[in-house]
């Protein structure tokens, strides 16, 4: 099936009952749901959303915290080549200091990175407008990570077995549905991506 950049993903319980999902990048779990038996759920495409990211630091000397909020608009799929660097520090001048998080460009990064310059560790609060997805991530004291988010996966559970996790790439005009197979009806997901 043909589809439009940034249509939803339809899911699909063809089991016989209630299934978990849980959508994850790697270790970072962006959403938890249930869908019910014999339901379809449209899921928007994360990637087209614009991101919304909260900073969260406790200045160890002041006992200060602070929260600073900045924002990537058109989302992770707007360009691979454009994804920022955030940069957490605290600036010192006149003998006060101010917590501040800098965009910085990162020319051919595949994710967004995230650079910790304080003295202690900050959360980024990442929420996908308009969609269910959210996550946090702690970023120890003068240290560096990277968020990927364009791998995507779902694994699904029904009535206690897991299946494998899914990686959802086309997300756009997708369709997943959850099935039995087998003797035990175990769950099985059947992956029908859509074509530019």
């Amino acid at each position: 099936m043909a589809s439009q950049p940034g249509a939803p993903l339809l899911l699909r319980n063809r089991m016989s009952a209630c299934a978990r999902l849980r959508f994850h990048c790697g270790r970072h779990v962006l959403w938890d749901s249930r869908l019910q038996a014999g339901a379809k759920l449209e899921v928007p495409d994360p990637g087209y959303a614009d991101i919304e990211i909260d900073a969260c630091h406790l200045d160890p000397h002041t006992q200060v915290a602070s929260t600073l909020s900045t924002r990537i608009d058109g989302g992770f799929a707007r360009s691979w080549n454009e994804l920022p660097l955030l940069v957490a520090k605290l600036l010192r001048t006149a003998g006060s200091s101010g917590f501040v998080v800098e965009q910085e460009a990162q020319p051919g990064a595949g994710a967004i990175g995230l650079l910790n310059l304080t003295a202690a560790d900050v959360r980024f609060q990442f929420r996908f407008l308009r969609t269910p997805f959210a996550c946090a991530v702690n970023v120890l004291q003068q240290a560096e990570c990277s968020i990927g988010l364009s791998s995507i996966h779902l694994a699904v559970t029904v009535d206690g077995t897991t299946t494998a996790p899914l990686p959802l790439l086309p997300w756009s005009g997708s369709t997943l549905s959850i099935e039995p197979i087998g003797d035990d009806g175990e769950p099985h997901l059947r992956w029908l991506p859509s074509r530019p």
